[in-house]
C-alpha cells in the first residue's frame, strides 16, 4: 500500500486526483462544493511538498486532469457556467491557457503518446489537433 502526506488545510474539497507519468507528483483538482471560490489545479510531491496552484476555473466541476507522458504538461476538463473548456497548465512556467476557442463546447482525451487530442462536440463529431509545446 503507498501513504503520502496531502495537508487537509490545502484542500477545499479534492475532487479527482491523478499521478504524474514518473509517479513523483499528483495533480489534483480542488473545487468548492459551494462554487464560492474558483476550481483549482494543485500539484505536489508524493510526500505532499508544494509544486503548484493554478485557478483554473471561476466554479462548478472538472474532470480527471490528464499529464504528457513528459510530466511537464497537464490538461483539464472543465465546465464553467455549465460550458465546456479545456485548460492546460505548463508545470515549469506555472502558465495557464484556455485551449478552447469562443463558441467551444469539446470535450477532450489526451493521446497516450502526449502528441495529439481526440476531440468530441457531444453530437457525434469527432476530430483531432496536435498537441504543440511552447519552448
Amino acid at each position: 500500500m503507498i501513504t503520502t502526506s496531502l495537508p487537509a488545510r490545502q484542500w477545499d474539497s479534492p475532487a479527482e486526483i491523478t499521478w504524474s507519468p514518473d509517479g513523483t507528483n499528483v495533480a489534483v483538482v480542488d473545487r468548492d462544493t459551494n462554487h464560492a471560490s474558483p476550481v483549482r489545479l494543485v500539484v505536489t510531491t508524493s510526500q505532499g511538498g508544494a509544486v503548484l496552484q493554478a485557478a483554473i476555473a471561476p466554479g462548478d466541476a472538472a474532470e480527471a486532469p490528464q499529464w504528457t507522458p513528459d510530466g511537464q504538461t497537464i490538461l483539464v476538463q472543465t465546465y464553467p457556467y455549465e460550458g465546456r473548456r479545456i485548460i492546460a497548465v505548463d508545470v515549469r512556467s506555472r502558465q495557464v491557457v484556455d485551449l478552447s476557442q469562443e463558441h467551444w463546447d469539446a470535450y477532450f482525451a489526451l493521446s497516450p503518446d502526449g502528441r495529439t487530442v481526440l476531440l468530441n462536440n457531444g453530437r457525434g463529431d469527432f476530430w483531432t489537433a496536435q498537441v504543440v509545446h511552447q519552448p
